[in-house]
């Protein structure tokens, strides 16, 4: 019996949220033999989101996104008490500011 699972679909797209909403949106890239995090605000359609930046793990890129957040958008409150629950993700440390999940998918 075969135990590879190496043909089943992973995320390639998670949105970024805090306690009011979602703050942006990143999304896995293959660009040649490398694979990138191309992270950018949100926005319900693509034309309304703003280019972050590329980044080589999702923990960069989700952190830039809540810098991003924080540095436009953020009330003090949010800044001082954090604004969402950490989400472990296996061998992927996050912000304890940021809950990312796939895009599609329930928050819980």
């Amino acid at each position: 019996m075969n135990t590879s699972y190496s043909h089943l679909a992973r995320p390639s797209e998670w949105t970024v949220s805090v306690a009011r909403g979602q703050i942006g949106v990143i999304r896995l890239l293959d660009v040649g033999r490398q694979e990138v995090f191309r992270a950018v605000t949100w926005a319900e359609a693509s034309a309304g989101r703003s280019l972050i930046g590329y980044f080589e793990s999702l923990e960069d890129a989700s952190t830039a996104v809540w810098v991003t957040w924080a540095n436009t958008k953020a009330t003090p409150t949010e800044l001082a008490v954090g604004s969402a629950q950490r989400v472990n993700i296996p061998s992927m440390p996050l912000s304890s500011k940021l809950t990312i999940v796939p895009s599609g998918r329930s928050q819980g």
